[in-house]
């Protein structure tokens, strides 16, 4: 996403930040140090103007944001130079929590897909709206890192540990449908001009308000009750469910360091407040980054499937 494709509209009370206008753009619509300032820089106009009661963040690209330009994590990797993608993530998640604070209530409408860091930007938001296109991915653990702007933090407040950690370990790409379901989302609608939100919507907050299916019923089960190790051994009895059966089997080929630390922030972060589990996401990124495999993750996109080495 280059600033050249991150507009300002202002619809009468609603001020809308339209990212990635140009459809199928060929860098992916990705997270850049530009576009996250210019991003940082539109938020500040809209909260400050006081004629703005509500902000729709929205892209009628068919991606809505394909995370952090792997590129930048490659040339702060080669160079060494940590500190700059440190630098970077910090100011992510200062504009994150403005977000998540803000007293103006913020949506998320997603057209297309949220990936990586786009999810996390979503899951700042007070709502998220999909259309029925849309599609929800954190892609990280196949690439040898682990979601770095909150995805394993906000990702299990909003849907329970089980489900969060099998996102994040497989991969999964997850339609709207099953988004709505899980309460990732709150609501599937079509994005209108008027960005008028469903009077149905829901409050994906609210776990009383989610009727699972048997499949993610029995997702969330497995990945709650049993830990890494456990679900990589190969003398782990595998579940009955072919579609858990097939989770298990994708994690496996997951980047080894990088499902240990993930696990390892989720867990302790579910015990602090946010704010504190942010931190203790953040603090593991220096370790994650200097790996073989995030290397090779990082290097392998676009390409063939990485082969991890677990170091």
């Amino acid at each position: 996403m280059n600033t050249t494709e991150l507009a300002i509209e202002r619809k009468g009370p609603v001020g809308v930040i339209a990212l990635g206008m140009i459809a199928s753009h060929p860098t992916g619509n990705h997270l850049t140090e530009r576009s996250l300032a210019a991003l940082d820089r539109a938020f500040i106009s809209l909260t400050e103007d006081a004629k703005i009661s509500r902000i729709c963040l929205i892209s009628r690209a068919d991606v809505f944001l394909a995370g952090v330009d792997p590129q930048f994590f490659m040339d702060c990797i080669l160079a060494g130079d940590i500190e700059r993608l440190l630098s970077f993530t910090r100011a992510a998640h200062a504009l994150l929590a403005r977000i998540e604070g803000c007293d103006k209530p913020i949506t998320a409408w997603v057209n297309g897909t949220a990936l990586g860091a786009g999810l996390e930007l979503a899951l700042a938001c007070h709502r998220i709206i999909a259309a029925q296109t849309a599609k929800f991915v954190l892609p990280e653990t196949g690439l040898g890192i682990y979601p770095g702007m909150g995805g394993t933090q906000r990702t299990p407040r909003r849907i329970g540990i089980g489900l969060a950690k099998w996102m994040i370990y497989t991969g999964a790409i997850v339609p709207a449908s099953q988004a709505l379901e899980i309460g990732l989302i709150d609501a599937v609608h079509p994005i209108s001009d008027d960005l008028q939100e469903p009077p149905d919507i829901r409050d994906a907050s609210t776990k009383s308000a989610r009727l699972l299916s048997e499949r993610f019923q029995t997702l969330e089960r497995v990945f709650a009750q049993h830990d890494v190790a456990t679900l990589c051994d190969s003398a782990f009895p595998m579940p009955a469910d072919p579609q858990a059966v097939r989770a298990v089997i994708q994690m496996r080929a997951k980047a080894p360091i990088a499902l240990r630390l993930a696990e390892q922030v989720i867990d302790r972060g579910m015990t602090l407040p946010l704010s504190k589990a942010i931190e203790e996401e953040f603090s593991h990124l220096r370790e994650i980054f200097a790996t073989a495999d995030a290397r090779t993750g990082l290097a392998s996109i676009g390409k063939q499937r990485p082969s991890f080495v677990g170091k």
